[in-house]
């Protein structure tokens, strides 16, 4: 019931429930805000439920009529579980949530509900990523340390393989900040170099402050 108080008050003012120091991000807090968790660092917000504008807006953009296999590659506090109950409430996906930080996967056991569906993986990205021998119908990078994607998640053997988690007709979603000239033309040379290139159907959306990047594998018109 205490909890329960802390989320209806939240919609009034935020209520702070944890702060954990992490030897990526510095000091993580977690909150509630407006009934829902948030996770921020001290310069940015990594999750915040179905409030997390940029991921909402991208899952308008998909057909989730044949996904049931999600790898979500930076799970945070896990707002991309919330949101896909939104848009599929009556069907049970199984989510492969990797996270590199010990810190936030203690919060997100600790504050979240139990999902049966949801496996959680202590694991950089880019090793899962290139060691993974499964198949997905969406993955999922939502990946920064603080306001930034790491440099390595920026190179072409990182997306490709990706694209080889994906079932044919699988969609990718990558979610990058846009917040000033320099991070534009960084993902505008990444879209029309790398991402574009190697997906057959793609598009780029600036929602808010973030850049998201939207790519479908067709295997009938491979590009290699």
């Amino acid at each position: 019931m205490k909890l329960l108080w802390k989320k209806w008050f939240s919609y009034i003012i935020p209520i702070n429930l944890s702060k954990k120091n992490s030897i990526y991000s510095g000091e993580l807090t977690l909150l509630y805000d407006k009934g829902e968790l948030r996770l921020d660092t001290s310069k940015a917000t990594y999750s915040h439920g179905l409030k997390y504008f940029a991921l909402n807006r991208a899952f308008e953009l998909i057909d989730f009529s044949s996904i049931h296999h999600v790898l979500s590659l930076g799970y945070g506090m896990g707002s991309i579980s919330s949101l896909l109950r939104l848009y599929v409430p009556n069907c049970i996906m199984q989510i492969d949530a990797v996270e590199i930080d010990p810190e936030i996967l203690s919060l997100v056991q600790a504050h979240s509900d139990t999902v049966p569906s949801i496996h959680y993986i202590h694991q950089d990205a880019y090793d899962y990523i290139h060691t993974c021998n499964k198949k997905y119908d969406l993955i999922v990078i939502d990946i920064f340390i603080h306001d930034s994607v790491p440099l390595h998640f920026d190179d072409y053997d990182f997306l490709n393989a990706c694209k080889s988690c994906l079932i044919d007709n699988g969609y990718i979603i990558f979610n990058r900040l846009n917040t000033g000239i320099l991070e534009t033309k960084r993902n505008e040379k990444y879209f029309a170099t790398i991402f574009q290139p190697l997906f057959n159907i793609t598009s780029i959306h600036e929602i808010r402050n973030n850049c998201i990047m939207i790519g479908q594998k067709n295997l009938r018109y491979n590009k290699k």
